[in-house]
């Protein structure tokens, strides 16, 4: 008796396990990395980030502070939701800071202490610098707006 019902919780099992592996589905999002990024320092306490901004500028150093590579983004068209830009793509495993400038435009350029573009595996956080792109030496219009995020420290495992 006991062997019989030995026998017929075997075949159950096994019956179950052959059908239970066309049953598997993989339908959740692949695991990504993304800046989410939020203007919700100002006078009507909402993130107006969407409205307020035109493009992103993310700068990508190494967990030892060296520049690694940087990301461009129009908010319209090329953020998701228009303010998450993924990076699982661009980054592996590791420890990264990351610097975010908004509203860069024509007007101001990012360089490094020496007023050279950012060089890869040479340019540290630390000697990054904003700069106004002058065309003459008489400035007779206003300004774009540029925000300047501080470093942002990630985690990627």
């Amino acid at each position: 008796m006991i062997r019989e019902l030995k026998r017929l919780v075997l075949i159950a099992v096994g019956l179950l396990a052959a059908v239970s592996c066309d049953r598997i589905y993989e339908d959740l999002d692949p695991c990504e990395v993304y800046l989410e990024f939020r203007y919700d320092y100002n006078m009507e306490y909402s993130c107006s980030f969407k409205a307020n901004v035109g493009t992103v500028d993310v700068f990508v150093f190494d967990e030892g502070g060296k520049y690694l590579f940087t990301k461009h983004a129009d908010c319209a068209g090329e953020l998701i939701e228009g303010n998450r830009m993924p990076l699982g793509d661009e980054l592996g495993f590791g420890t990264y800071k990351v610097l975010t400038v908004v509203g860069l435009g024509d007007k101001f350029r990012v360089l490094d202490g020496t007023g050279q573009s950012c060089n890869p595996g040479v340019t540290t956080l630390e000697e990054v610098r904003l700069a106004l792109v002058r065309q003459a030496d008489v400035v007779s219009h206003e300004f774009p707006h540029v925000w300047f995020g501080g470093p942002v420290e990630i985690h990627y495992t």
